[in-house]
């Protein structure tokens, strides 16, 4: 776990140097160590956000154009609420 870059990953030559083939094939922790409970928990990353992460930007920017839609209606009805006030 020491030899893993900032993002949580190995790299190439490290692995090389470990006898791991490139790419790296499922299950090359577990063959390495000889631990069948051997998990690779990656810091600072979360289901959410690796989620995020496989997102192409073409779904993001359908979802931003969905939520500034929801935003502008929103401010539609609040606008329709302080009429009502004032009259």
């Amino acid at each position: 776990m020491a030899a893993r870059t900032p993002r949580g990953s190995w790299t190439k030559v490290q692995l090389q140097a470990w006898g791991v083939p490139w790419p790296p094939q499922k299950g090359w922790a577990k063959k390495l160590t000889g631990d069948e409970s051997t998990t690779l928990p990656i810091p600072g990353r979360t289901k959410a956000s690796i989620d995020l992460a496989r997102k192409t930007r073409i779904q993001l920017e359908r979802e931003n154009v969905a939520l500034m839609r929801e935003v502008i209606e929103l401010r539609r009805e609040i606008e329709k609420l302080r009429v009502k006030e004032d009259v």
